[in-house]
């Protein structure tokens, strides 16, 4: 793996001044309590910065708007933030599909190499982000780590704690990283 860590700096130079795709379930990854909203994509671009990724940024946001509070909604968009509404109704998985959908189609406009950072952390994602490293696409990632899948986990470059990054805060350390991979292959290999 040997990518994720707390150097500022971006390990793979061909990247650094790409373009940044942002997709983000909103609906299951929420802004935080103790973060304005109106802050969350700057603090996200700011962290990008200084990881060494100059390129332009651009942020997909996915919820279903009803579930959303107005303040927040407007906060996001006067930052810049795109939302596309996803009705849910029982169906939560419905979003990972839409923004792997969107990924894909994404790809096939801005070619290789990019960035992209996913905001979540299903399994649904696992195939799509694996075929989009394999296309030479840079995959980070933000999620809540008791909730990342591992075959997600290793696919990226960049690993964030959500609630870090989107107070602005650094990636996982390698020692970060390297524990949870371990605590995560030991949960694995228990359940088998």
């Amino acid at each position: 793996m040997g990518g994720v860590g707390a150097a500022a700096t971006n390990s793979d130079d061909r990247y650094t001044f790409e373009k940044v795709s942002v997709w983000w379930d909103l609906e299951t990854f929420k802004v935080p309590n103790d973060v304005d909203p109106c802050h969350v994509s700057a603090n996200v671009h700011s962290e990008l910065i200084r990881m060494n990724y100059h390129g332009s940024v651009s942020f997909f946001c996915y919820a279903d708007v009803n579930n959303l509070p107005d303040s927040v909604a407007i906060a996001l968009q006067s930052t810049g933030v795109h939302i596309t509404h996803v009705p849910v109704a029982d169906d939560k998985d419905v979003i990972s599909k839409r923004i792997l959908v969107d990924m894909m189609l994404w790809a096939k406009d801005n070619p290789a190499p990019a960035s992209y950072l996913l905001i979540s952390g299903g399994h649904d994602f696992s195939y799509g982000i694996y075929r989009l490293r394999l296309m030479n696409y840079n995959i980070l990632l933000a999620t809540q780590p008791q909730n990342v899948s591992l075959s997600l986990l290793v696919a990226t470059k960049k690993l964030w704690v959500w609630t870090r990054l989107a107070a602005g805060g650094p990636s996982l350390s390698d020692e970060e990283y390297e524990q949870l991979l371990s605590e995560m292959q030991a949960k694995e290999n228990s359940e088998k």
